[in-house]
Parts: C-alpha cells; structure tokens; sequence
C-alpha cells in the first residue's frame, strides 16, 4: 500500500509492503508484524477504554493521534515511520541522522501515528457480522 506522509509542510512518499518489512528487520533488528501486534494489544484496550468513559472525543484525529502516540511511543513511531518511507525513498539517511532533519518534530509524530494506522489498516482485525452470516448460508 501506498501512501503520503505529511512532514515538515512537505509530501513524502511512503509504502507499507514487504520491503518495509524487510528495512524495519534489517535496521531495527525487530519484526514489524510483532511489533505492530504488540503496539495494537495496548492501542485498542485504550481506546475502547477512552470511548467508554466518555474521557476524550475518539472520532477527533487529533485526539486519536493523542492517544496513539501516547500508547505507541515516540521510537517506535519513528522506526515504522522510517521504514515505511525508506521503502519508497532508497536514499534516506539512517534513521537517528533522519529524524534530526525534522524541524517540527510533534507535526512529524502526528503524521507517524497515521502510518501506524495505515500499516494496521491493511488487514482487517475484526470480522463483520454480515460477513459471517453470509459464510454460514454458503456452506449449508
């Protein structure tokens, strides 16, 4: 999947595919399925724990950006951010020499919590109903 990451008032292009994958390994010495599945396992408890309690408006991006960079972290919003844009973008510098080219830096972390939401966005992580139902007519 392709994509555009807004940084710096400047359109980057960014991909979310195997290659993204592979550089997020190879850099990080990390899965990028694992890290995704462990940053989603705290992300969605706390928004259904947000929308619950009626804390915060979760259908604003600004406070699900909030929320997000809060349960994801700053280095691992860098790190998906980095991969997802070197692998569409072969001459970015390393990482730590990237993020120091950024000037508004909690722009770029809002920008980076929806990478995460693209990259997690690809896969559907619960089943509608409907769906199911119309599965279960098929096999009778």
């Amino acid at each position: 999947m392709r994509f555009n990451v807004t940084i710096d008032d400047k359109q980057i292009p960014a991909r979310y595919t195997g290659k993204t994958a592979r550089l997020y390994r190879e850099q990080f010495h990390k899965d990028i399925f694992e890290t995704l599945s462990k940053i989603s396992a705290a992300f969605f408890p706390e928004v259904a724990r947000v929308q619950k309690d009626n804390l915060l408006d979760i259908s604003n991006p600004a406070v699900l950006a909030s929320v997000s960079m809060k349960v994801i972290g700053a280095q691992n919003l860098e790190e998906l951010t980095w991969a997802a844009i070197a692998a569409e973008n072969p001459n970015i510098p390393l990482p730590a020499d990237w993020v120091d080219t950024v000037e508004d830096y909690q722009g770029f972390l809002l920008a980076a919590t929806m990478v995460y939401h693209h990259m997690v966005g690809n896969v559907p992580l619960v089943e509608s109903e409907d769906t199911t139902e119309e599965d279960e007519d098929k096999k009778k």
